[in-house]
């Protein structure tokens, strides 16, 4: 089961109710309005999360900021 695209545990996440965020994977586009490179770039290649990626962990992903 995954919870997010990136691999953040979003059950754990304490301001998900105050931002109204069910997680990227229910979302068409996050729950700020713009745009996620990370969660773009897994549903392009149809996989479920960053870690199904033959590229793991790229430099996208290994720039974010947790």
């Amino acid at each position: 089961m995954f919870e997010s695209r990136c691999g953040v545990c979003c059950n754990n996440c304490t301001r998900k109710e105050q931002v109204n965020c069910s997680g990227c994977t229910k979302m068409k586009i996050p729950f700020w309005g713009g745009e996620c490179l990370v969660k773009s770039c897994c549903e392009n290649k149809k996989l479920n999360h960053c870690g199904e990626c033959d590229i793991f962990p790229c430099e996208m992903l290994s720039n974010l900021c947790f």
